[in-house]
C-alpha cells in the first residue's frame, strides 16, 4: 500500500506540480497570472528554475503591453516555519535576498517580482504577508522597519518585532550580510498567495 505524498514528506512537490499546473493551464488560454501582473500575458512557465533564479520553484515569464519581459519568481512551501531558528527558512528568506542584491533595477522597475505560494498560512506566513503589504506601503527604506516593528505584525500574544523579519535580519547579519538585509523592503516584498492542497 503507498502512503500519501503528505504523510511521507513529499506534500511540497505535489503543492508545487498542482500550482504549476494552474499556472501552466494559464499559460495555454493565455490569461493572466496575478502574481505575474494582470497586464502580462504569460509565455512560458519554467520548473525547478535554479539557472535563471535563485528562487527556483516556479518562474513564469510573461510579456507586458509595451512588450517588455516581466517574471515572477515564487517559492513553494507547504507550512514554512519562517523563524530564524530554522535552516529551511533562513535559506528561503537568503534566496529572495540574492535576487534583491543580484537584480535590484529589474524589481524597482518591476521587470522582476517576487512571491511566496503557500499551502498553509501559518502566523509567521501571515506575519510576511502584513510585512509585504508594510514594506510596499513605507516610503522610504528606513520606514520599513519602524513599521515592521508595529504591533499588530506581532504574533497574538507576545512582544518584539514580527518573526519573519526577525529571521531574514538574524540570518543575514549572522552571514555578515547586513547591507543586503536593509534592500528587503518596498516593492520587493514578496506577495504571499495561499495555494489549494
Amino acid at each position: 500500500m503507498d502512503a500519501a505524498p503528505y504523510a511521507t514528506g513529499g506534500g511540497g512537490t505535489v503543492l508545487e506540480h498542482r500550482y504549476g499546473a494552474v499556472l501552466l493551464a494559464s499559460l495555454l488560454t493565455r490569461d493572466p497570472v496575478t502574481e505575474l501582473g494582470d497586464d502580462a500575458t504569460p509565455t512560458s512557465v519554467h520548473f525547478q528554475a535554479s539557472a535563471v533564479s535563485p528562487v527556483d520553484d516556479l518562474v513564469v515569464v510573461g510579456r507586458t503591453p509595451d512588450g517588455g519581459e516581466r517574471r515572477v519568481s515564487i517559492g513553494v512551501r507547504r507550512a514554512p516555519a519562517l523563524v530564524a531558528s530554522d535552516d529551511a527558512s533562513a535559506r528561503l528568506l537568503t534566496s529572495y535576498l540574492r535576487i534583491v542584491t543580484a537584480s535590484w533595477e529589474e524589481l524597482r522597475a518591476g521587470r522582476w517580482r517576487l512571491c511566496l505560494a503557500v499551502a498553509s498560512p501559518n502566523t509567521p506566513v501571515r506575519q510576511l504577508g502584513a510585512l509585504a503589504e508594510i514594506a510596499r506601503a513605507s516610503v522610504d527604506e528606513a520606514q520599513f522597519p519602524r513599521r515592521g516593528r508595529t504591533p499588530q505584525t506581532n504574533e497574538p500574544g507576545r512582544p518584539g518585532t514580527a518573526t519573519p523579519y526577525r529571521c531574514a535580519r538574524y540570518r543575514c547579519a549572522g552571514r555578515g550580510r547586513r547591507a543586503q538585509c536593509r534592500h528587503w523592503r518596498a516593492d520587493m516584498a514578496p506577495a504571499v498567495v495561499t495555494v489549494d492542497a
